[in-house]
Formats: C-alpha cells, sequence, structure tokens
C-alpha cells in the first residue's frame, strides 16, 4: 500500500471512530423532571430509583442537575452536580461522581475523595414523609 494511499484509509478511520467517541460522550442520562412544591422542595417518589442508588433530577432554579443517592440504610443524600474545583458538571460513575473537565472524585454522597476540588459538593437536606423523598431547595 502507498504511503498516500495509507495515510488517507487512515484519517477516514480515525475519524469515524472520533464521531462515535464524541455521539457516545453527549449521550448523558436526562434528569428526571420532578414535582416542586409550594415550600421550594423537590418531590420524589422512591420507586424512581428502579433498582440503583442514585436518580438524577432536574433542579429547577439552576442549571446544574441535582443527584439523589439512596444510602445502604434507607437515608438519602442530595448532591449538586456542579464541582467545587471549577464548576463543570460532574457525572455518576459507578460508585462515584467523577468531574470529566479536571478528574476531581466524589463519593456518592458528595464528599470529595481525589482533587483537584478541595471541597464537597453542594448538598441538600432531605427527609422521607409518606412514601416521598423532600429535597429542600431552600429560598428561591
Amino acid at each position: 500500500m502507498k504511503r498516500r494511499s495509507f495515510i488517507q484509509k487512515g484519517c477516514v478511520s480515525l475519524l469515524g471512530a472520533s464521531a462515535s467517541l464524541l455521539s457516545a460522550c453527549a449521550a448523558k442520562t436526562a434528569a428526571l423532571v420532578v414535582d416542586v412544591s409550594a415550600n421550594n422542595e423537590l418531590l420524589v417518589s422512591p420507586s424512581a430509583f428502579n433498582q440503583q442508588q442514585t436518580v438524577l433530577l432536574e433542579h429547577p432554579n439552576n442549571k446544574f442537575p441535582i443527584c439523589l443517592y439512596k444510602g445502604s440504610k434507607g437515608a438519602y443524600t442530595a448532591s449538586l452536580m456542579e464541582c467545587t474545583h471549577q464548576s463543570c458538571q460532574t457525572e455518576v460513575v459507578g460508585e462515584q461522581i467523577i468531574c470529566p473537565c479536571h478528574g476531581a472524585r466524589y463519593v456518592l454522597s458528595g464528599e470529595v475523595v481525589k482533587g483537584p476540588a478541595l471541597q464537597n459538593l453542594k448538598t441538600f437536606k432531605t427527609r422521607v414523609e409518606k412514601n416521598t423523598v423532600y429535597i429542600e431547595l431552600g429560598e428561591a
């Protein structure tokens, strides 16, 4: 095979692989839209977990979603998916929350375990009443 032909075929293959990777990266899980109470709380049914530990929720007043994590003892933690390093949107990957921009890592309850982030994710108070999880967003 001539060098020019090899380079052309290699470039075409590389472009195809790059397009596949980019489309996979762009296919993020959509956040659930849930009801907001008059007290500015998100209302989530525990059935939304569908045998998962986490549910991604759309924040009504912020561009970053909220990750609602169901702990092993039935306690819930809600964390804003905004990296505390440089405000990139974090992602749930397995048993961690990871920032794709600079590699910061958090446990599912929002505590930082690897920098460059130095602060935990912002969390919201949660409570469970009558088979509903309430996430207190605070002042609107």
